[in-house]
């Protein structure tokens, strides 16, 4: 099953799983911050649900 991944840039940690836990995905961090800067992959993107989500933060 399919879903889009969300637009996450801008958000918290926090916030940024949430959207994600609510698509079927979930998060992997790359770096750690307080605002998500860089997201793969991107926005938009159709993937498989439980696809884990690369985060940057800064």
């Amino acid at each position: 099953m399919k879903t889009i991944v969300p637009d996450l840039l801008g958000m918290t940690l926090n916030e940024g799983k949430n959207a994600l836990f609510q698509a079927g995905l979930s998060a992997r961090l790359e770096t750690e911050g307080e605002t998500i800067t860089g997201q793969m992959p991107p926005a938009g993107e159709s993937v498989n649900k439980g696809t884990k989500v690369l985060l940057r933060m800064e």
